[in-house]
């Protein structure tokens, strides 16, 4: 399972007018419906938005026993209220001597890497978002060796609670066999609360989801 680093980079941010420094600690990480680990980890984010419409990322996770560790680029062009991004998970699990472990190898039968095409459009009357996702390229073959194309589908709808926390609803799946599940189903559903909590002069954001 990989990461998708968009989704996943809302937390406070130190930044200037065009870069931003993130840094999440989470119990444990799902992604799209899937388990990624079960262990306490690190998501750095960095990201640069000094070119008009266009941001710049790369994001991590690291697990402190060292079960996981990832890391993804990522570029993103905003045109009005669609948005497009093309993500390059890097996830050279589980072992660090293996053929995939290799940043710069792209050879399809051994890589570490996947190619994720995505398009998203936020409504502006209501705040509903629908994403489109398929891996284009990478470590997601079939028993032929030749591509899946695996494909996700997801929509979410946020709104604010009367207390303050900032709550988040979302289902997803898949439309054909692929790396999320053996045929079309739903593969993701829950929601996800977010509340800032004041600490002295500080603010500290947290969330939990029930996936």
């Amino acid at each position: 399972a990989v990461a998708n680093p968009a989704e996943e980079a809302d937390t406070s941010k130190a930044q200037s007018k065009d870069l931003s420094l993130s840094l999440e600690i989470k119990s444990r990480h799902a992604w799209r419906g899937g388990l990624t680990t079960r262990s306490w980890n690190m998501q750095p984010t960095i990201e640069y938005s000094g070119i008009k419409n266009l941001t710049l990322g790369a994001w991590g996770c690291y697990t402190i026993n060292n079960e996981y560790a990832e890391v993804d680029l990522y570029a993103s062009y905003s045109l009005g209220n669609f948005g497009i991004t093309l993500y390059d998970y890097f996830n050279p699990m589980p072992s660090e001597n293996g053929a995939n472990h290799h940043f710069f190898n792209f050879d399809k039968n051994v890589t570490g890497h996947l190619i994720d095409a995505t398009i998203d459009y936020t409504f502006g009357s209501i705040p509903l978002k629908l994403m489109a996702s398929t891996i284009v390229y990478g470590a997601d073959l079939n028993d032929s060796g030749s591509n899946r194309y695996s494909t996700y589908f997801e929509a979410s709808y946020e709104h604010m609670l009367s207390s303050g926390q900032t709550i988040s609803y979302f289902v997803g799946g898949t439309p054909h066999k692929s790396m999320y599940y053996n045929n079309a189903n739903v593969v993701n559903l829950g929601f996800k609360v977010s509340q800032d909590v004041k600490i002295s002069s500080y603010t500290l954001p947290v969330n939990g989801s029930m996936v």
